[in-house]
């Protein structure tokens, strides 16, 4: 017999499986993929977390404003504390904004997200139920090393199921990330 929780986890792969198969040319001349791994820990007080994020993104500008990049990433996070493996995959819509077009420079990003958590609850932080949200903000820099795109940034993310659930302690990341454009 399937849960909720098992249903939600199906949507969100569907989701992301749809997302994966379409085409670039569906979003303009200029859409392109890249993917971002990052390695991170907790904010939260008490939680001495080890985390990786790993975002394959849908990116894509447009020919008025090449130095704003609108981005649909996918997320799959892993969350190791105290011996448990936590795990969350969804979907996010982000904007990123170059101070110099075409992925040179400085930048500042953010967005929002629709997740599917594996547990409840990150060491004393219940996150209420297995449906959560993940706002997050960063800042990097686009640069080319060796003759190919490369981009490090600094991305803040909380996670928490926006006041659904009766408990809802949310939980708060930072990570180093390095994206690589192709």
């Amino acid at each position: 017999m399937k849960t909720a929780g098992s249903r939600s986890m199906y949507v969100v792969m569907f989701l992301l499986a749809f997302i994966a198969s379409l085409s670039s040319t569906a979003f303009g001349a200029d859409a392109a993929y890249e993917i971002t791994v990052g390695a991170g820990s907790s904010l939260n007080e008490g939680i001495n977390s080890r985390q990786v994020l790993i975002t394959p993104a849908l990116k894509w500008t447009t020919n008025n404003e090449p130095s704003i990049q609108f981005r649909l990433e996918g997320n799959f996070e892993a969350i190791y504390y105290n011996g448990k493996m936590t795990v969350l995959a969804g979907i996010a819509p982000m904007i990123r904004l170059f101070l110099f077009p075409y992925e040179k420079g400085p930048f500042i990003e953010g967005g929002a997200g629709l997740n599917y958590i594996s547990r409840l609850s990150i060491g004393h932080r219940d996150l209420g139920g297995s449906m959560i949200f993940s706002p997050m903000a960063g800042a990097g820099y686009g640069f080319s090393w060796n003759g190919k795109p490369l981009i490090l940034s600094l991305r803040y993310r909380h996670i928490s199921n926006a006041g659904l659930y009766s408990k809802n302690d949310g939980f708060d990341s930072l990570y180093l990330m390095t994206s690589i454009p192709f």
